[in-house]
């Protein structure tokens, strides 16, 4: 139950950054229909200026690899339910087997999970008992929209 709620809260977010992805596809969509004209003109000239046949050749292959990285990025912008799907998956998968990885962890990733984990640390009491004060609501389970703006 705490993850599908977790879900729709990442998705409200990725949809945010998933803003950003269609302006770059947008853009990329009008480079690769100017790419093409400039392609197609040069197609045209080469009958004209038999002359200078390999260099307009040449230019027609640069331009093709060029309209191929941008209908790449067109692509990848338009795979956004597939990338959130992956992402979700990957990141509760991640949560939900961090015990077993945690001591193969470096210094630097321990550090990094045991904030996102034990955001108010973990503390030793005066008679020798760990005291962690708080863990993760996503950690925990406990989703409530006062945590979830919090973090």
């Amino acid at each position: 139950m705490g993850k599908e709620k977790l879900k729709v809260h990442a998705h409200k977010v990725w949809k945010e950054y998933e803003k950003t992805r269609i302006e770059k596809a947008r853009i990329a969509i009008g480079r690769v229909t100017l790419l093409k004209e400039e392609k197609s003109t040069l197609i045209k000239s080469l009958a004209a200026n038999p002359e200078l046949a390999q260099d307009i050749k040449e230019e027609i292959e640069n331009l093709k690899l060029k309209i191929a990285e941008h209908e790449k990025i067109v692509a990848e912008a338009q795979d956004f339910e597939k990338d959130f799907n992956e992402f979700i998956d990957y990141a509760f998968d991640f949560l939900d087997n961090l015990r077993g990885k945690w001591w193969e962890m470096d210094k630097q990733t321990m550090l990094v999970c045991k904030q996102l984990v034990f955001p108010g640390g973990i503390q030793m009491t005066p008679n020798k008992k760990v005291y962690i004060p708080e863990i993760s609501p996503i950690y925990g389970g406990e989703y409530t929209k006062k945590s979830l703006r919090r973090g």
